[in-house]
C-alpha cells in the first residue's frame, strides 16, 4: 500500500522526494525492518493470546532430550512470522507483479495446511494426530503440479515461452553466453513436484530445537533474495551471466521480508523457547523457500542454500524407509540428525547453534556460485 501511495503520489508536483520509494534497495530495507518491528511488537501479544486459547504443544509418543519440560509451550507461532510477512509485502510490494503473487498464493495454501495440522494435534492431544503423511505429500504434490503447470504451460508465467521449463544448475552458464541450457520438457512438472514436496518436508523434519528451524530459513531465503536481485537487475545479470528475468526484484522484496519476519519470530523461539512455530510455520517457510526456488528457477541451488533441510530430511529418510523398512535395523540412533547429536549426549543450544554455522557456511557457497560459472 505505501508502494502504491507513493507511486500515485509521484505524479503531484512538490513530491518528488518519494521517488526513492520506487528503488528495491530502500524498499527491501523497509520491508525487512517493517516486518520485524511488527513482529516484535506483536509477539508478547500473539503468545499472550495463544496460551489463553489452550494452544499449546502437544508431545509425540517419545520423549528426548528436555523435551518434557517443554509441554505447554504455545505453538502456532508461525503464525506470527505470516502476520509480519504479509503485513510487509502489503506495504512495500508491487501486487500486481505476478512472482509476488504466487509467493502470497504459496503463503496462504501452506498456512492454511499447516494451522489445520497444528489444530487436529492440539484437538486431539497427540503429536501424531495431525494430517497423515501421506496426506502432507498428497497436498505438497497437488501445489507442485499446479505450480509447475502456472510457470511451464500457462499464460500466467512470467517466463517466455522459450524457457519455461528450463532449469539452472550451478557452475553452469546458460547458452546466451555460451554454457549449456537444461530443459527438461515433459519432466518439468514432475521436477517441480518432487521439489515442492522436498523442500517443504525437509524443513518440516527440521523444526524439533529452539531457534532449529528458523535461522536456517533466513539464510536461505537471504541466498535466493540475493539471486532475485541480480537475476532481475539487467547489468548484474549480464555481468555475473545470467538469463534477465524482468520481475524477480519484488520476489526479493517479499523474501527479504521474509527475512525480517524470521529475525522478528527468532526473537521469541531462541532457547528457552516462548513460542514454537508449529507445523503452521514449517510448511510455511519450506512452501516459500520452494516457491521461491522453483519461480527463480535456482531449484538445484537448495542443495547449497538448504543444506540443512536436505541433511535432515535424508537422515530421516535414510532412518525410517531404507533402515526400518529395508534393512530392519537402526541406521542412525535417532532420526532426523539433530536428535542422533541429541543422543549422543550434546545439549540443545550447541546443537542448534552449530547447526546455524554450518548453515551460514553452506548459504555462502550457495553465494559464491554466482561466480564459479
Amino acid at each position: 500500500m505505501i508502494y502504491w501511495l507513493c507511486k500515485m503520489g509521484l505524479r503531484i508536483h512538490g513530491l518528488g522526494f518519494l521517488r526513492v520509494t520506487q528503488f528495491v534497495s530502500f524498499r527491501s530495507i523497509a520491508a525487512a525492518l517493517t516486518a520485524l518491528l511488527v513482529a516484535v511488537w506483536l509477539g508478547p501479544r500473539f503468545i499472550l493470546w495463544l496460551h489463553n486459547r489452550g494452544l499449546r504443544d502437544v508431545p509425540k509418543g517419545f520423549i528426548i532430550g528436555d523435551a518434557e519440560s517443554k509441554k505447554g509451550t504455545p505453538v502456532m507461532g508461525g503464525l506470527l512470522i505470516v502476520a509480519a510477512l504479509l503485513t510487509s509485502v502489503f506495504m512495500w510490494c508491487d501486487l500486481s507483479n505476478r512472482f509476488v503473487q504466487s509467493l502470497i498464493l504459496a503463503t496462504v495454501f501452506f498456512v492454511s495446511m499447516g494451522a489445520y495440522d497444528d489444530y487436529k494435534k492440539i484437538k486431539h492431544g497427540h503429536g501424531e494426530a495431525g494430517l497423515s503423511q501421506f496426506s502432507k505429500l498428497a497436498l505438497q504434490g497437488a501445489f507442485g503440479i499446479a505450480l509447475g503447470w502456472m510457470i511451464g504451460y500457462s499464460d500466467f508465467s512470467p517466463y517466455a515461452d522459450v524457457f519455461r521449463t528450463e532449469i539452472n544448475i550451478p557452475f553452469l552458464k546458460p547458452s546466451l553466453y555460451g554454457g549449456l541450457d537444461v530443459d527438461l520438457k515433459w519432466f518439468y512438472i514432475p521436477f517441480v513436484t518432487l521439489t515442492m514436496m522436498f523442500i517443504s518436508n525437509s524443513v518440516n523434519i527440521a523444526d524439533g530445537l529452539d531457534g532449529m528451524a528458523i535461522v536456517p530459513s533466513i539464510i536461505g531465503a537471504a541466498v535466493f533474495a540475493f539471486f532475485g536481485y541480480v537475476i532481475g537487475t539487467r547489468d548484474e545479470a549480464a555481468y555475473l551471466l545470467f538469463r534477465h528475468v524482468i520481475g524477480t526484484t519484488e520476489l526479493t522484496i517479499f523474501i527479504v521480508a521474509l527475512v525480517g519476519a524470521g529475525f522478528g519470530f527468532l526473537w521469541f523461539n531462541c532457547y528457552p523457547a516462548q513460542v514454537f512455530m508449529g507445523d503452521v510455520g514449517s510448511l510455511s517457510l519450506g512452501g516459500i523457500l520452494g516457491t521461491a526456488a522453483i519461480l527463480l528457477k535456482q531449484e538445484t541451488l537448495f542443495l547449497f542454500a538448504g543444506a540443512f533441510f536436505v541433511v535432515e530430511g535424508l537422515s530421516s529418510f535414510i532412518s525410517q524407509h531404507v533402515g526400518h523398512e529395508y534393512l530392519g535395523r537402526r541406521l542412525i540412533s535417532r532420526a532426523p540428525l539433530h536428535h542422533a547429536f541429541q543422543h549422543a549426549g550434546l545439549s540443545e543450544p550447541k546443537v542448534v547453534v552449530r547447526a546455524w554455522i554450518l548453515s551460514l557456511l553452506a548459504g555462502l557457497l550457495a553465494v559464491a556460485t554466482v561466480k564459479l560459472r
